[in-house]
This record gives structure tokens, C-alpha cells and sequence, in this order.
């Protein structure tokens, strides 16, 4: 599991003072959405984490969780962390269209997980023909088709036009940096692995991407 994102006591604390300074419900939720719009996407997470620990009313909402697994996706990929906090989002709210839009590419990547290849490719072809902005089908068709397929230009098609519709996306770059390497771009990989190094906090996986870079 991934630790909670705190730098220090300090930050920890800071934190904690601003979610009890603001505990109207509807403030908090503007503020986790105002964090992740605008790509600051660890922010978001540490700020839910402690509105949770806080027992702040607003873990009542089916929205604040909906957003904790869309940062979850963009950080990890279709995790563990990602689906239970989407689950949470749909037992405080079974009809909220966020969480199932979500939900269902929760299925797929199951399907995909099951090595049923064509019935989950189809139904996320399906899906962006009906919405081509949505930027978690994107990455999902995406790395399946890099990473099972083979496809190798589809690929880097897909994950490009994810990062363009949510630049903070680091599974989506980390993705594509391995792309553009197997396809000897490593101009785009470099740029790639350089973003990712930009938006990982996580200290420990900077020599991952640093060791891809050191072998461009």
C-alpha cells in the first residue's frame, strides 16, 4: 500500500489545522476538486486523508471519494486503492454517474486482468467513441495495448492525447516514456521519464526513472 503522503510533522500538522479551520463541507470539497483539477494530484490525496482521519462530515460524500480514486489512478494505475475508494464512493451513493463511469472501467481492467483481450478492448473502444475525452479509458487502452499488445504506435497515441487531457497523469507518462524507449524515440522518453521525476513525490521511485534516463 502506499504510505500517506506527508513530508514532515509540520506539513502534517499544517494540514490538520486547515481542515479543522474549514470544516464547512462544501469549502473542503471545493478545495480537494480545485487540488485535482489543477493537477496537484498528491495534494488532493493528502488533504482527503486527513478530512478522513479528521471525521470531517464530508466523508459522507460519495464525491470526495470519487476523486481519492481518480488521483489513486493517476499515481498507480487501476489499484487496490483506487477500486476501494471508489467502492466507498458507491455505498455512500449506488447511483452516482462519477463512480460508475469509473466503476465500469474497473471491470474492464478486471477483464483485462482475465486475459479476455477483445471483449474488454471492444468495450473500450466503445466507451470513447461515446466520450473521446475521457482521459482513464485513454490510459487504460492504452498501456493494455503497449504492454499485452504490442501496439506499439496506438499506443503512444493513446497515452500522448491522455497526458494532453491531464498532464499530471504519471502512470500515463510512465507508460509512454517506456514506449517511446522501446521505439528508440528517446527524445519523447526523456521528456517522458523527466515528467514523471516531476510529479512522483515519492522519493524512492526517483532512481527507477532516473536508471530508464541514465539508459536512453
Amino acid at each position: 500500500a502506499r504510505p500517506i503522503f506527508i513530508e514532515d510533522q509540520d506539513d502534517q500538522s499544517t494540514t490538520a489545522r486547515f481542515v479543522k479551520n474549514h470544516s464547512c463541507p462544501e469549502h473542503l470539497l471545493e478545495q480537494v476538486q480545485s487540488l485535482y483539477a489543477r493537477g496537484h494530484v498528491e495534494e488532493s490525496i493528502h488533504l482527503i486523508e486527513c478530512i478522513v482521519r479528521s471525521n470531517n462530515a464530508l466523508i459522507s460524500s460519495a464525491d470526495l471519494f470519487v476523486v481519492y480514486a481518480k488521483a489513486f489512478i493517476e499515481l498507480q494505475g487501476f489499484s487496490i486503492e483506487a477500486k476501494c475508494a471508489l467502492k466507498q464512493a458507491l455505498l455512500i451513493e449506488p447511483n452516482n454517474i462519477a463512480a460508475l463511469e469509473l466503476q465500469s472501467l474497473c471491470d474492464i481492467h478486471e477483464l483485462l486482468r482475465d486475459g479476455m483481450y477483445d471483449k474488454a478492448e471492444a468495450l473500450l473502444h466503445g466507451q470513447l467513441e461515446t466520450n473521446p475525452d475521457n482521459a482513464y479509458a485513454t490510459f487504460l487502452l492504452g498501456h493494455h495495448l503497449f504492454w499485452k499488445n504490442g501496439a506499439q504506435a496506438d499506443a503512444i497515441a493513446l497515452l500522448q492525447s491522455c497526458t494532453e487531457m491531464r498532464p499530471s497523469f504519471l502512470q500515463a507518462w510512465l507508460c509512454l516514456g517506456m514506449a517511446h524507449k522501446k521505439g528508440k524515440n528517446f527524445e519523447g522518453a526523456e521528456i517522458a521519464f523527466q515528467r514523471c521525476l516531476d510529479l512522483d513525490y515519492n522519493q524512492g521511485n526517483h532512481q527507477y526513472y532516473r536508471k530508464h534516463l541514465q539508459n536512453l
